[in-house]
């Protein structure tokens, strides 16, 4: 026997327990692979590295080719600030239904879209009596004018023998508008 194969150290597979020489890659009985540094292996590093590489390629091509989002709150609704107001309204009164027609307008420079109307009934001791809820679908866009209609079918005496009404809107929605940028 050569001195040189003497010196070899002799280890145990942690798989199968067999004898296997201390620095081979994979156990003689088992075919078990033995387990190495995988910073020293050099197509571990190698993958990493290309696939470090192709994730900044990624990014870079997103970064580039969509524009940046930024969020902004949209605004709320107020009454007070008249962008959208009842330019007009009209009641038609039948036997026992309420029918109150009109229009909206939007004064203000932003679109608005989910408009909810309310018509206040008054008695003639000015106490409510009933509300009727109209809601205008779609967007309504800077300057545009809208019809609503507003009816109440309920038949009750007091609401219908009303003395005085209000209209007014009562919510709405900033609508995004996506721009280039």
């Amino acid at each position: 026997m050569d001195k040189e194969s003497d010196k070899k150290e002799i280890i145990r597979c942690p798989a199968c327990d067999g004898a296997i020489t201390k620095g081979v890659t994979k156990c003689k009985h088992c075919r078990h692979r033995l387990s190495r540094n995988p910073l020293k292996d050099t197509d571990f590093v190698s993958f990493v590295l290309s696939f470090a590489v192709v994730m900044i390629i990624i990014r870079g091509t997103v970064y580039f080719t969509f524009p940046s989002f930024e969020y902004t709150e949209p605004k709320k609704f107020s009454r007070n600030d008249k962008q959208i107001e009842v330019v007009e309204h009209r009641l038609q009164k039948e036997k026992d239904n309420l029918k109150i027609l009109g229009n909206i307008k939007n004064n203000g420079p932003d679109t608005w879209s989910g408009i909810s109307i309310e018509v206040h009934l008054y008695n003639k001791e000015d106490q409510l009596v009933d509300i009727i809820k109209s809601y205008v679908s779609g967007n309504i866009s800077p300057g545009e004018t809208r019809p609503f209609k507003a009816t109440n079918k309920c038949g009750d005496e007091e609401a219908i023998s009303f003395h005085e009404y209000k209209v007014f809107i009562k919510d709405a929605f900033h609508e995004q508008v996506q721009t280039d940028g």
